[in-house]
């Protein structure tokens, strides 16, 4: 299946009621009561104002999780210490990031990827002098000037994965080789993602790849940099962020995790209804720090898409794509070899919640659309 295809966008049972009657000589009114739900704790991993991961702060905010009775504590744990941390038993689950994932599964960790975050949102960015090198005559970009490029990146950057893939199949004369090493002076690795801005703006790089919130901040601080194209414009709707945990968590867990999955879907409805919109940049904005103006940008301007859909296939063909890209060539070949990643891709717990909430509305517009798509890309 070619990346190009890849889309991702979108408990068990209804509660039962109890009825408690009291007997006696007079008729007393029946009451009826709704059993509290409770299905525990998940401990998952949250950086302070990070926005893409906004279904769950709407499940937190609009009571969803207290509702559906799985209690969320977040831990602000990202990357490879988070992954760390769930494989100690420390952290449930992880939704942001997606090659450190791959990374720590082929370095042997029992994970399992359930569901999804968010799609998209990467940028590619150029200095400001050198742009017009990069782009056809209609000012679409393009990359026939690639291989002359000097090319800078955070280590597994999920928008030069995507353009990788999309030169292999659109510009086959281009020879990538000179830009996938370090040693080699076309590509240049940075630590964080603002020396990415600074050095493109510098014009010691040419051309910038990083998520999009940063290529938009720094077009907003006034940096010599010019946004040449959203990654998704050359492959739209491939995987970003999932959730991850380990194998022990997700069978020792599951209910909770059901819950919590179920509690997403409802914030992503609530998040779709455009009538929401400004109640959403309202309490996204205040629960992350960031600006109205941004979060509205960031959300609702093409930077992201979100989605809860697991999207097996858009997962088996992004790993692919991510070793043509050359992230694993440090990594020992017969381990990346021997990795099967769709044994460890569970949607069960998705489908679930998914499910539990058509049997309770099952006329809701937005929950069977959300099925079609999960049947279209989890098979």
């Amino acid at each position: 299946m070619g990346i190009k295809k890849i889309l991702g966008t979108t408990l068990l049972a209804v509660t039962a009621v109890g009825a408690l009657a009291a007997c006696g000589k007079k008729n007393k009114t029946t009451k009826t009561t709704t059993p509290k739900k409770d299905y525990g704790t998940l401990n998952v991993s949250e950086l302070a104002g990070n926005i893409r991961v906004s279904f769950n702060i709407l499940a937190e905010e609009l009571g969803y999780f207290k509702e559906e009775g799985v209690k969320v504590n977040t831990k602000a744990i990202g990357g490879i210490n988070a992954l760390t941390a769930i494989s100690e038993g420390q952290l449930d689950i992880l939704n942001t990031g997606f090659i450190p994932d791959l990374s720590a599964l082929i370095g042997g960790a029992d994970l399992v990827f359930f569901g999804g975050t968010a799609v998209e949102g990467g940028a590619i960015i150029a200095n400001k002098n050198v742009a017009k090198n990069y782009k056809n005559a209609q000012g679409k970009i393009d990359f026939t000037n690639l291989e002359d490029a000097k090319i800078g990146l955070q280590r597994n950057e999920s928008s030069w994965v995507v353009t990788r893939q999309y030169v292999l199949e659109n510009y086959p004369s281009v020879d990538l080789d000179v830009v996938e090493t370090e040693s080699d002076s076309h590509t240049h690795y940075f630590a964080e993602f603002t020396d990415v801005q600074q050095a493109v703006a510098s014009g010691s790089i040419d051309l910038g790849f990083l998520p999009y919130e940063y290529a938009f901040k720094a077009q907003e601080a006034g940096l010599d940099i010019e946004i040449l194209a959203k990654a998704g414009e050359l492959i739209p709707n491939y995987v970003c962020c999932r959730e991850v945990t380990s194998k022990t968590t997700y069978e020792a867990k599951y209910d909770a995790i059901v819950a919590y999955e179920r509690a997403r879907i409802r914030a992503w409805e609530y998040y779709e209804n455009p009538a929401n919109r400004s109640k959403v940049v309202e309490i996204l904005a205040k629960h992350s720090g960031n600006e109205e103006d941004y979060v509205e940008n960031y959300l609702f301007g093409g930077a992201t898409k979100l989605s809860a859909d697991p999207n097996k296939s858009g997962i088996i063909s992004y790993f692919e794509a991510v070793k043509n890209a050359g992230v694993f060539s440090s990594l020992d070949p017969a381990a990346v070899a021997a990795v099967v990643l769709a044994d460890h891709v569970d949607t069960t717990a998705y489908k679930a919640a998914l499910d539990s909430l058509i049997a309770e509305d099952g006329s809701n517009t937005f929950y069977q659309q959300t099925l079609t798509l999960y049947n279209q890309y989890n098979a």
